[in-house]
């Protein structure tokens, strides 16, 4: 019988066979040796993959065959407890350059081929730590967020930027992708890269779209409708009294007018904080000889505007 000997080259092939397309390239260039951990390691998510139930004997045949010189027993060791936690660990790909969206920076930046990988029976798959770009907040008092993850747009609040596993779920609700799990202080660095990033941008809403916005709009809705009190006394009865460049009405006039309105956004502290800003005040005052609690405004506030500020939510002094 008549033994045909496999050559290098076909022993590379069928060592890497479906293996990412960088891990390919550099088996045939040979891994260079500052790169050794980082090459085991991409090795080792590759070797889960294909040999699960070999894990470990392949990823001890493979520092032996392919590293020069092969990694230590105590490295190894740990490199395997890592690669074997599908939960946690998965390929560490390139990153586009925070300076430059385009270019990818990282260990393996020079072979990725991440199109090409991700229809690569071992590859990263559909599934893969996502390309997530271009953030982008549109300022409120409670704000939106506009990534863009794999060249797709998603919406998000920030509770869910701020949380991987809710980040996930809303790729899956919102662009039909499932991305592969991230460990909560590598998402942590990952959101703060996207805010530091040059093309972050922030978008300042209309302040009467803000919660805080609506109760001006409210308020000056209230005072316009209920106007033309001709006495102090006119205020028990809901309307509002103006004297001396402010307005006067019943703080409890004013509460039942935001019930009608279903308006439940705001506590009521939350509430007279606002007012406040706008040099709003309780006082008493004396109507039919007995003091009485009323609200006083500056007559001024008919044209305020609640203006939101990009990174403090607090409107402009309108005066």
């Amino acid at each position: 019988m008549v033994v045909i000997e496999k050559t290098a080259d076909q022993n590379l092939k069928e060592d890497f066979k479906d293996a990412p397309p960088c891990l390919q390239t550099l088996a045939f260039q040979g891994f260079i040796d500052g790169q050794r951990n980082i090459s085991m390691f991409q090795l080792g998510i590759y070797l889960r993959q294909r040999f699960p139930d070999q894990l470990e004997q392949k990823i001890n045949d493979y520092n032996i065959k392919y590293m020069k010189p092969p990694l230590g027993f105590n490295e190894i060791g740990t490199l395997f407890k890592q690669v074997k936690d599908s939960d946690k660990y998965f390929y560490n790909c390139p990153e586009p350059d925070p300076q430059d969206s385009k270019k990818l920076v990282g260990d393996f930046a020079s072979v990725c081929e991440k199109t090409k990988c991700k229809n690569t029976k071992f590859g990263i798959g559909k599934g893969a730590t996502a390309t997530i770009t271009s953030l982008k907040k549109f300022v409120s008092d409670d704000p939106m967020f506009e990534v863009t993850h794999n060249g797709k747009v998603l919406v998000i609040d920030g509770d869910t930027l701020a949380e991987w596993p809710r980040y996930r779920r809303a790729c899956v609700k919102q662009i039909n992708e499932s991305p592969k799990p991230i460990k909560a202080d590598v998402w942590a660095d990952k959101v703060q890269s996207l805010f530091d990033d040059p093309g972050y941008e922030e978008i300042i809403l209309p302040g009467e779209v803000s919660s805080n916005g609506e109760y001006l709009s409210l308020l000056q809705t209230f005072i316009e409708n209920y106007a033309g009190a001709k006495e102090r006394q006119d205020m028990l009865q809901g309307m509002v009294y103006e004297e001396e460049d402010f307005f006067y009405f019943r703080g409890e006039s004013f509460k039942d007018f935001l019930k009608t309105k279903r308006f439940t956004k705001l506590s009521g502290s939350h509430q007279f904080k606002i007012f406040s800003d706008f040099k709003g005040q309780s006082i008493s005052m004396r109507i039919n000889n007995n003091p009485t609690k009323v609200w006083k405004v500056p007559t001024t506030i008919k044209e305020a505007e609640y203006v939101l500020r990009s990174k403090k939510f607090e409107q402009e002094d309108p005066y």
